[in-house]
């Protein structure tokens, strides 16, 4: 991947302040929280053992943007590649706000204009960059599309700092009278300072009333220093199954937060990449 320019909303890097201005910033910020950590997935959990009857999240969703059914973004700056003014600004959207110990989903509206893009363009006279404002405050993240509501009642299962399950790692949550896992395998080694990740898998382990079902969220063949992390667990389109925010990026130079949105019929589950925002680093 190319060297690009990468605004998401927050304090501006510090190694990027003076190079690039405005368009390098960190991820959204997430309010300070304990939570619980991932732990090891016990040794008698092999992948071979949850292999069986898998349900898999539609993968070409996860490449193609084109055909998402939803929009996912933030307040930030962007390359003039990375948003759709007509499209962005006709969409109804929301934004997602912590309520108390409740999430929120609150109509909302977009300001787009041009900034300088430091990195693309040549001078200041005919900037390509964007900038996105919303009016309210602390709006984590911008939704739009047809399974989304305005709600003020919202479950908040896991907003914390993102989490990273590393191959090997589970994380565990209960919802709605049901118990969940996270469950990442893969093939890990150390190279030098980091670790090289292969073949990752991340999937989502439900047991209610006796009954388990799996479901591959996303899988990634390897990754350029980078890490798939959990950001938020909610029930965003309120069907009594937990939903994903994910950063699910394989390349460091990329923040790309993806909505895994949830259905349920007849009691079995199932995910769709609903939404997601791709926007490049410095």
């Amino acid at each position: 991947m190319t060297d690009r320019a990468h605004s998401v909303p927050s304090a501006l890097i510090a190694a990027c302040v003076l190079l690039f201005l405005v368009a390098c910033q960190p991820a959204p910020e997430t309010p300070e929280r304990k939570v619980t950590q991932p732990v090891e997935i016990p040794d008698k959990l092999s992948k071979d053992s949850i292999s069986d009857n898998v349900i898999y999240t539609d993968s070409d969703s996860l490449y193609n943007d084109e055909d998402l059914p939803g929009k996912l973004t933030y307040a930030g700056i962007f390359h003039f590649d990375e948003l759709n003014e007509n499209e962005w600004l006709l969409s109804n959207w929301l934004g997602l706000q912590k309520n108390g110990k409740k999430l929120a989903l609150v109509p909302i509206k977009l300001k787009l204009t041009r900034v300088f893009d430091p990195v693309l363009d040549e001078d200041t006279l005919n900037p390509t960059g964007w900038k996105l404002d919303v009016e309210q405050d602390s709006i984590f993240f911008l939704l739009a599309g047809n399974a989304l509501r305005e709600s003020n009642q919202l479950p908040l299962i896991y907003w914390g700092e993102p989490l990273e399950l590393y191959p090997g790692q589970t994380f565990e949550f209960t919802f709605n009278n049901a118990s969940y896992r996270l469950l990442a395998f893969g093939e890990q080694q150390m190279e030098e300072e980091y670790a090289l990740i292969k073949n990752y898998e991340l999937y989502l382990e439900r047991k209610k009333g006796g009954e388990k079902q799996t479901v591959l969220i996303t899988q990634h063949a390897a990754f350029d220093e980078a890490m798939t992390s959990v950001w938020l667990i909610s029930d965003l389109n309120a069907d009594g199954a937990p939903d994903l925010i994910l950063d699910n990026s394989a390349d460091y130079n990329a923040f790309v937060p993806t909505l895994f949105l949830s259905s349920i019929i007849e009691n079995k589950i199932s995910y769709i990449c609903y939404a997601k925002q791709v926007s490049v680093g410095c």
